[in-house]
């Protein structure tokens, strides 16, 4: 309690100090734990970091093609091929590539294709003989066929391909009706007696 001297109350020593102590400002905190100081110093390190890798990787640089280019195509063992990017790779059918023992032993029709006169049969992997037939016959039992089932058609391509196991001609024709948005095709497989196995038709 202050000293009462006429009608002044004074503060005694004590609460002078105390009220200094109270006004005394404290130090910023950042998330109420860190100081703006540690900021500073994570913020530099990081540069230093990012500026040291650059520094490495400039004087680094790509690769030369010296390095990368490795093998050439008589340099991979039995089996494997020098690929595009110059390592030797483990030869597998199916892979899209056609290596030098492939084609050799046409162990891979499917990467090595067939020669003229033959169709290759993805599904057994095999190349198998083309169908003689002429285009007169094939269309004179496509339109057969169409005039019997009331379609309007016109054939638009004849090729070499396979069903099941077996070569037959495969015949696709247009079959969309005039001033029609809409397409449709057909395709028939007419195999090696000119006799029509199945018809397909999309629309």
């Amino acid at each position: 309690m202050g000293i009462v001297k006429g009608c002044r109350i004074f503060a005694t020593k004590a609460q002078v100090e105390k009220k200094k102590e109270v006004k005394k400002p404290g130090k910023k905190l950042i998330f109420g734990r860190f100081k703006p100081r540690f900021f500073l110093i994570v913020g530099i390190l990081i540069i230093i970091i990012v500026g040291i890798f650059f520094l490495f990787n400039i004087q680094l640089g790509p690769p030369s093609t010296s390095t990368i280019l490795s093998c050439t195509a008589n340099s991979c063992q039995t089996g494997y091929y020098c690929s595009s990017f110059g390592a030797c790779l483990k030869s597998v059918c199916g892979d899209g590539i056609c290596s030098t023992q492939e084609k050799a032993n046409n162990s891979c029709p499917i990467d090595c294709g067939c020669g003229s006169g033959y169709v290759l049969n993805k599904y057994t992997n095999q190349c198998q003989m083309s169908l003689t037939i002429s285009n007169a016959n094939i269309t004179t039992v496509v339109d057969n066929y169409l005039h019997q089932n009331k379609i309007n058609g016109t054939i638009t391509n004849i090729t070499n391909g396979y069903y099941g196991s077996q070569s037959v001609k495969e015949v696709f024709v247009n079959c969309a009706l005039p001033n029609v948005n809409f397409p449709c095709q057909m395709t028939f497989y007419i195999n090696s007696t000119i006799q029509i196995i199945n018809v397909t038709r999309t629309d």
